[in-house]
């Protein structure tokens, strides 16, 4: 079993809304604090959770029109990359 320490991605659809809310974390207990610390912008009850992991150079998100790629703790301190960098750090990697 693997022990490395990685963020989860929970999923909360609630009632009414088509899109669901998205909450990067490393456990349930930080998603739920999320969640109930910002309940006053979200009054809607909670209908479904899925959980799901990023998958290594992989899973990326969009911030501030930065596109980052998972590429774990051990390589970045929040373990997300530039997906540029990544892409440079890949390169060296099959070389």
């Amino acid at each position: 079993m693997d022990n490395t320490q990685t963020v989860i991605f929970y999923e909360y659809h609630l009632l009414g809304l088509t899109e669901p809310i998205v909450i990067e974390a490393l456990n349930k207990n930080e998603a739920d604090g999320f969640l109930r610390r910002n309940k006053r912008y979200i009054k809607a009850p909670i209908v479904s959770l899925h959980v799901s992991k990023p998958l290594f150079g992989v899973t990326k998100k969009t911030e501030g029109g930065i596109t980052y790629v998972w590429c774990g703790f051990t390589n970045s301190p929040n373990g997300w990359m530039e997906e540029g960098q990544y892409k440079i750090l890949g390169a060296g990697i099959e070389q």
